[in-house]
């Protein structure tokens, strides 16, 4: 059998082999790479035309300084682009300076440098935050009656946020449309508005609360939020009830009547917290009417110190009694039965008498100008004041009451002081009347409204048809419970000269 021939043909073995001197193995070199330098040569030659080398491809080289070429290197002739005035100025900003509050927008700080504690803090408040609401949603269930369902709808598209932070199974639509029983209050509003403490406001398990960021500045401590119908369950608990809480507060005001108002527009009250301290807090009301502000209030709250020295003016000890002491109603019944009336006063004592019998309040003169002894010539004036077939309301609606009570005949005893007649003709009879302002201060929430209260004025001046009158307001056993204070407008009908004509 023939042998299989091989490729490339096997070549005759010899035992000669070729060696190579040291010269001739350095002369191989230098000849590869003269070739080597040549074969460069012949491409540098062929790069600025169009010849391609042997692999049918634009051989590539260092385009020369001296070249006509536009990528030839070297400063460039082209003038810049200029900017398109239709997309307006350009800022240019440093974004290693820039800070992001987590607000939708990066402000900088120029010319300043990155405040590494402040960094520090806003990263730790982002945590505390991460921290508080890291809780795993629970599970949506196929089987509808095992998810969930809202408080006050039934519904199972519960806020995650209230389920998450107070444990509140509520959707957004009833947290919106009972806003006094879910709305969101702050640290410092349960504080101030609950009397609630610290220690109680930190307590997470009597008072769970969601954290936020603060918005005025991201540094800052973060916002405690708590849900309202939570605190006002653990406040009722902690003070007993609501009308308890509202005894914890004693409450001066000091308001003023800017315009006349009607009753039958509606009126708009606008509220502003002036100061929120430990003992004492400020509010400003403002009441408008058709776009007008037609009342100014100014009232300060005082949480109670019984321990404190307490002391009073004592009531007039000659003050007959309210069961001995008849109605305005029926005083003026008895001057309806005056023989010789004339029919204008008798119109004018029936429209009093239907209007005292209207009133609200009962009203009974006790004292009428009682001189005070010592040589000051003051003049005081007494009237038992009650309320007229109203329950045991609680104290803070008590001193409502005694607010609108308390303005009562105030401007009436300025008048009397200055010997004006109420009815009437001549320089001698009031011609107008016109509360300007009005302040009372309560230091009593132990009264009651429904039962009689005496209210003692004096007016130690008028003049230029203003007059001041203050009053003290006793119950039954002589405990001083509010004194009030009031300037208002009391002219006579009386006219001025007139100015001279030129």
């Amino acid at each position: 059998m023939m042998d299989r021939l091989a490729t490339p043909p096997p070549q005759p073995s010899s035992s000669v082999s070729l060696q190579l001197t040291p010269e001739q193995v350095r002369q191989v070199e230098l000849n590869r790479l003269r070739a080597k330098a040549a074969q460069r040569k012949r491409e540098e030659d062929a790069a600025g035309s169009s010849a391609v080398n042997a692999n049918n491809k634009r051989p590539l080289g260092v385009t020369p300084a001296n070249s006509n070429s536009p990528t030839a290197p070297g400063p460039s002739k082209a003038k810049p682009l200029k900017r398109d005035a239709r997309y307006g100025p350009i800022f240019e900003f440093d974004l290693s300076k820039m800070s992001d509050p987590r607000g939708g927008y990066m402000p900088v700080e120029h010319g300043q440098d990155i405040d590494e504690e402040v960094v520090r803090k806003e990263k730790e408040r982002e945590r505390q935050r991460i921290e508080k609401n890291l809780k795993l949603d629970d599970p949506i269930y196929l089987d509808n009656s095992l998810n969930p369902h809202c408080r006050e709808c039934g519904s199972v598209s519960i806020d995650p946020s209230y389920r998450k932070n107070f444990s509140c199974l509520v959707c957004k639509t009833c947290q919106n449309d009972n806003p006094e029983k879910y709305s969101l209050l702050t640290k410092t509003e349960c504080k101030q508005d609950y009397l609630l403490t610290d220690s109680e406001l930190r307590d997470e398990k009597a008072l769970p609360h969601m954290l936020k960021a603060n918005p005025h500045k991201s540094t800052y401590a973060n916002m405690m939020l708590y849900a309202r119908y939570q605190v006002e369950e653990f406040a009722w608990k902690k003070w007993g009830s609501p009308e308890a809480l509202d005894a914890e507060y004693e409450k001066p005001l000091h308001c003023y009547f800017l315009l006349s108002a009607s009753a039958s527009v509606p009126i708009v009250y606008f509220v502003e917290r002036l100061r929120n301290g430990r003992s004492y807090i400020t509010r400003a009301v403002k009441a408008v009417q058709n776009g007008k502000m037609v009342f100014f209030m100014m009232c300060s709250f005082h949480k109670p110190e019984p321990w404190q020295p307490v002391g009073q003016w004592s009531m007039p000890p000659n003050v007959p009694p309210p069961e001995d002491c008849p109605t305005e109603e029926e005083r003026y019944q008895v001057l309806l039965k005056k023989e010789g009336l004339d029919a204008d006063m008798r119109k004018i004592y029936v429209d009093i008498i239907a209007e005292r019998k209207r009133s609200p309040i009962a009203v009974k003169p006790a004292l009428e100008k009682d001189r005070v002894s010592g040589g000051s010539g003051m003049t005081r004036y007494m009237f038992w004041l009650q309320a007229r077939d109203i329950p045991k309301y609680e104290p803070h609606f008590q001193k409502c009451i005694l607010s609108y009570m308390s303005d009562l005949y105030v401007l009436g005893v300025a008048a009397r002081t200055l010997g004006l007649e109420r009815v009437g003709k001549g320089p001698n009879v009031r011609s107008m009347t016109s509360t300007i302002d009005h302040a009372v201060a309560f230091y009593d929430d132990t009264f009651d409204c429904g039962d009689w209260l005496l209210y003692v004025m004096a007016s130690p001046r008028a003049a230029s048809g203003r007059a001041i009158v203050y009053g003290q307001i006793y119950k039954r056993d002589g405990t001083l419970v509010a004194i009030t204070t009031q300037e208002g407008v009391v002219r006579a009908n009386r006219r001025g000269p007139e100015p001279a004509k030129l």
